[in-house]
């Protein structure tokens, strides 16, 4: 059962159109699930965090986050893991800040990791402020191809959860990023800066959905405000 008890601001883009606009989306009520999830303050600050480049091979080794101390966000985990686990941790948390699939489809070839990397240290991404914005879920059905092993959850809906946080620099930092690629030549129509959703994911049932899976981590999500102490 969902209901609408509060509304969340937003501004996201139009991926086809690439324009922006300004929208309201319900904040959803999740039968069973607390609607209010308290986040320690020093999850904030990640400037003594050492930058962790992730070189790998394409399309799933590189890509670009900033990095933050999993033990901040560990009792949110900790307590949908009761509510509605169990769910499954990467044991590490953070930000995207430029997705494996858009690093191998767009920028490889063009512009590599390593002057992606230089530029999000140029840039200080990890002392990049960023605030929560909410508790998010989303789902999709599994199917033969996304269940892997776990064929008993063929045909059914699995969760994934996550904290949708507004980050303004690593906005900036993905255009100095876009601004690169198209001074090395790349095709500007390819990437847009701001067709962007960061986010801090917490843990899912079987894997983590992402939009290729036809599943986008935005406010229509929220079901949860974050009080940060």
């Amino acid at each position: 059962m969902q209901s609408c008890v509060m509304h969340c601001f937003w501004s996201v883009s139009d991926v086809s159109k690439r324009w922006h606009f300004q929208i309201f989306f319900p904040m959803l009520f999740v039968a069973a699930l607390p609607n209010v999830f308290t986040l320690d303050a020093q999850a904030l600050d990640t400037s003594s965090i050492a930058f962790k480049p992730k070189t790998g091979a394409p399309p799933f080794g590189s890509f670009l986050q900033q990095t933050l101390d999993v033990s901040f966000v560990q009792p949110i985990f900790n307590q949908l893991d009761q509510e509605a686990g169990p769910l499954i941790t990467r044991g590490e948390a953070h930000i995207t800040v430029i997705a494996p699939t858009e690093f191998a489809n767009v920028f490889d070839g063009v512009l590599s990791i390593q002057e992606i990397n230089t530029i999000a240290k140029q840039s200080k991404i990890q002392s990049s402020a960023f605030s929560p914005i909410c508790v998010a879920r989303q789902s999709q059905i599994e199917t033969k191809k996304t269940a892997g092993r776990r064929t008993d959850l063929i045909g059914k809906r699995t969760f994934v959860y996550n904290i949708l946080v507004q980050a303004p620099q690593l906005v900036s930092i993905r255009q100095s990023i876009a601004n690169a690629f198209v001074q090395k030549g790349g095709d500007a129509t390819l990437f847009n800066a701001t067709d962007y959703t960061p986010h801090i994911t917490l843990g899912f049932e079987n894997h983590d959905w992402f939009p290729e899976n036809g599943v986008y981590k935005v406010p229509s999500t929220c079901f949860a405000t974050v009080n940060v102490q």
